[in-house]
Protein backbone atom coordinates (compact mmCIF):
# COMPACT_ATOMS: atom_id res chain seq x y z
CA UNK A 1 0.00 0.00 0.00
CA UNK A 2 1.34 3.41 -0.90
CA UNK A 3 0.50 6.29 1.11
CA UNK A 4 1.25 8.30 4.63
CA UNK A 5 1.48 6.76 8.01
CA UNK A 6 -0.67 8.39 10.18
CA UNK A 7 2.51 9.68 11.95
CA UNK A 8 3.37 10.97 8.73
CA UNK A 9 0.35 13.11 8.62
CA UNK A 10 0.43 14.15 12.53
CA UNK A 11 4.07 15.80 11.72
CA UNK A 12 3.23 16.91 8.71
CA UNK A 13 0.02 19.06 10.62
CA UNK A 14 2.29 20.15 13.34
CA UNK A 15 4.95 21.39 10.92
CA UNK A 16 2.45 23.47 9.04
CA UNK A 17 0.90 24.63 12.63
CA UNK A 18 4.49 25.64 13.34
CA UNK A 19 5.30 27.91 10.20
CA UNK A 20 1.91 29.02 10.56
CA UNK A 21 2.40 30.41 13.78
CA UNK A 22 5.39 31.98 13.36
CA UNK A 23 3.94 33.67 10.11
CA UNK A 24 1.04 35.20 11.71
CA UNK A 25 3.23 36.57 14.65
CA UNK A 26 5.60 38.19 12.30
CA UNK A 27 2.69 39.71 9.99
CA UNK A 28 1.41 41.50 13.19
CA UNK A 29 4.24 41.99 15.02
CA UNK A 30 5.19 44.18 11.32
CA UNK A 31 1.98 45.59 11.67
CA UNK A 32 2.00 46.73 14.91
CA UNK A 33 5.30 48.35 14.10
CA UNK A 34 4.25 50.49 11.12
CA UNK A 35 1.37 51.53 13.00
CA UNK A 36 3.37 52.55 15.80
CA UNK A 37 5.73 54.42 13.21
CA UNK A 38 2.96 55.79 11.24
CA UNK A 39 1.70 57.67 15.20
CA UNK A 40 5.07 58.87 15.61
CA UNK A 41 5.53 60.17 11.91
CA UNK A 42 1.81 61.78 12.14
CA UNK A 43 2.53 63.22 16.15
CA UNK A 44 5.79 64.80 14.53
CA UNK A 45 4.06 66.45 11.58
CA UNK A 46 1.73 67.50 13.93
CA UNK A 47 4.24 69.65 16.36
CA UNK A 48 5.67 70.77 12.90
CA UNK A 49 3.25 72.24 11.67
CA UNK A 50 2.03 73.90 15.08
CA UNK A 51 5.47 75.29 15.78
CA UNK A 52 5.77 76.80 12.36
CA UNK A 53 2.69 78.54 12.18
CA UNK A 54 3.32 79.84 16.09
CA UNK A 55 6.56 80.95 14.31
CA UNK A 56 5.19 83.04 11.52
CA UNK A 57 2.83 84.66 13.66
CA UNK A 58 5.43 85.87 15.89
CA UNK A 59 7.72 86.77 12.98
CA UNK A 60 5.00 88.91 12.05
CA UNK A 61 3.59 89.88 15.68
CA UNK A 62 3.09 93.81 15.39
CA UNK A 63 2.46 96.13 18.30
CA UNK A 64 1.88 99.98 18.16
CA UNK A 65 2.34 101.83 21.64
CA UNK A 66 -0.97 103.49 21.74
CA UNK A 67 -3.21 100.63 21.65
CA UNK A 68 -4.50 97.99 23.44
CA UNK A 69 -5.53 95.77 20.90
CA UNK A 70 -2.02 95.49 19.49
CA UNK A 71 -0.80 93.46 22.34
CA UNK A 72 2.15 91.05 23.03
CA UNK A 73 1.49 89.26 25.97
CA UNK A 74 3.57 85.65 27.30
CA UNK A 75 1.37 84.98 30.89
CA UNK A 76 3.24 81.81 33.02
CA UNK A 77 0.70 80.04 34.65
CA UNK A 78 -0.19 77.02 36.00
CA UNK A 79 -2.48 74.38 35.25
CA UNK A 80 -3.61 71.52 37.53
CA UNK A 81 -0.45 71.65 38.74
CA UNK A 82 1.78 71.92 35.74
CA UNK A 83 3.44 74.75 34.68
CA UNK A 84 2.89 76.49 31.11
CA UNK A 85 2.49 79.36 29.36
CA UNK A 86 0.24 81.36 27.14
CA UNK A 87 0.72 83.30 24.31
CA UNK A 88 -1.40 86.35 22.94
CA UNK A 89 0.13 88.51 19.54
CA UNK A 90 -1.24 90.50 17.35
CA UNK A 91 -0.08 89.74 13.83
CA UNK A 92 -0.32 89.82 9.99
CA UNK A 93 0.61 85.62 9.74
CA UNK A 94 -2.57 83.41 8.65
CA UNK A 95 -5.41 83.65 6.14
CA UNK A 96 -6.38 86.74 5.16
CA UNK A 97 -4.37 90.37 4.99
CA UNK A 98 -5.66 91.99 8.30
CA UNK A 99 -4.06 91.93 11.44
CA UNK A 100 -5.63 89.18 13.56
CA UNK A 101 -5.26 88.37 17.19
CA UNK A 102 -4.29 84.70 18.01
CA UNK A 103 -3.75 83.53 21.29
CA UNK A 104 -2.24 80.17 22.23
CA UNK A 105 -3.03 78.26 25.75
CA UNK A 106 -2.81 74.98 27.71
CA UNK A 107 -6.43 73.99 29.13
CA UNK A 108 -8.26 70.08 29.34
CA UNK A 109 -8.14 68.26 32.63
CA UNK A 110 -5.93 67.18 35.42
CA UNK A 111 -4.75 63.94 33.55
CA UNK A 112 -5.45 65.15 29.75
CA UNK A 113 -4.08 68.35 28.72
CA UNK A 114 -4.28 70.39 25.32
CA UNK A 115 -2.65 73.12 23.07
CA UNK A 116 -5.34 75.60 21.72
CA UNK A 117 -5.60 78.09 19.42
CA UNK A 118 -7.65 81.12 19.47
CA UNK A 119 -7.95 83.50 16.31
CA UNK A 120 -9.39 86.56 16.48
CA UNK A 121 -9.65 87.38 12.29
CA UNK A 122 -9.84 91.12 12.83
CA UNK A 123 -8.61 93.05 15.68
CA UNK A 124 -10.29 96.50 14.47
CA UNK A 125 -13.75 94.72 13.94
CA UNK A 126 -15.65 92.45 16.71
CA UNK A 127 -16.34 89.28 14.45
CA UNK A 128 -16.07 86.93 17.22
CA UNK A 129 -13.29 84.28 17.58
CA UNK A 130 -12.44 81.40 16.44
CA UNK A 131 -11.11 78.49 18.79
CA UNK A 132 -9.29 74.81 17.79
CA UNK A 133 -7.62 72.60 19.56
CA UNK A 134 -3.77 72.09 17.93
CA UNK A 135 -2.04 69.18 19.55
CA UNK A 136 -3.91 66.97 22.13
CA UNK A 137 -2.14 65.21 25.21
CA UNK A 138 0.67 67.73 26.24
CA UNK A 139 3.16 67.77 29.02
CA UNK A 140 4.73 71.08 28.51
CA UNK A 141 3.91 74.61 26.23
CA UNK A 142 6.50 76.60 27.86
CA UNK A 143 7.13 80.20 26.23
CA UNK A 144 10.13 82.55 27.28
CA UNK A 145 10.81 85.89 25.59
CA UNK A 146 13.93 87.54 25.80
CA UNK A 147 15.90 90.75 25.72
CA UNK A 148 19.41 90.56 25.34
CA UNK A 149 20.48 87.55 27.11
CA UNK A 150 17.86 88.17 29.80
CA UNK A 151 15.14 85.32 30.06
CA UNK A 152 11.70 85.76 30.57
CA UNK A 153 8.70 83.86 31.76
CA UNK A 154 5.92 86.64 31.70
CA UNK A 155 5.28 89.29 28.94
CA UNK A 156 3.43 92.39 28.66
CA UNK A 157 4.06 95.02 25.54
CA UNK A 158 1.70 97.47 27.58
CA UNK A 159 4.22 97.67 30.38
CA UNK A 160 7.67 97.50 28.39
CA UNK A 161 6.24 99.31 25.14
CA UNK A 162 8.09 97.08 22.80
CA UNK A 163 7.94 93.69 21.55
CA UNK A 164 10.68 91.17 22.48
CA UNK A 165 13.60 90.78 20.61
CA UNK A 166 13.30 86.98 20.65
CA UNK A 167 11.05 83.84 21.69
CA UNK A 168 11.65 80.39 22.59
CA UNK A 169 9.17 77.87 22.50
CA UNK A 170 9.02 75.21 23.73
CA UNK A 171 6.24 72.04 23.44
CA UNK A 172 6.66 68.41 25.11
CA UNK A 173 3.96 65.71 23.93
CA UNK A 174 4.18 61.80 25.31
CA UNK A 175 4.98 59.30 22.86
CA UNK A 176 5.56 55.38 23.80
CA UNK A 177 6.62 55.94 27.64
CA UNK A 178 9.12 58.44 26.67
CA UNK A 179 8.18 62.35 25.26
CA UNK A 180 8.99 64.15 22.49
CA UNK A 181 10.56 67.50 22.93
CA UNK A 182 10.54 69.96 20.18
CA UNK A 183 12.31 73.55 20.63
CA UNK A 184 12.03 76.89 18.35
CA UNK A 185 13.69 80.09 19.15
CA UNK A 186 11.85 82.58 16.65
CA UNK A 187 12.79 86.29 16.38
CA UNK A 188 9.99 89.34 16.01
CA UNK A 189 10.78 90.75 12.31
CA UNK A 190 8.51 93.88 12.50
CA UNK A 191 9.95 96.36 14.65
Amino acid sequence: MKGFTLIEVVIAVLLFAVIAFAVYNTFFMVNRAITQTDDYVIRLQELRETLDAIKKEVESAYYVGHTESTVFKVIDTDVYGKQVSSLSAATFAGPGSSLKRVTYYVDGTEELLALFKEVQPSIFKDMGSIKVSVIDNIKEFDVRVYVGENSMRNWDSTETKKLPQKVLIKITVPFNHSEIEFVETIYTKIK
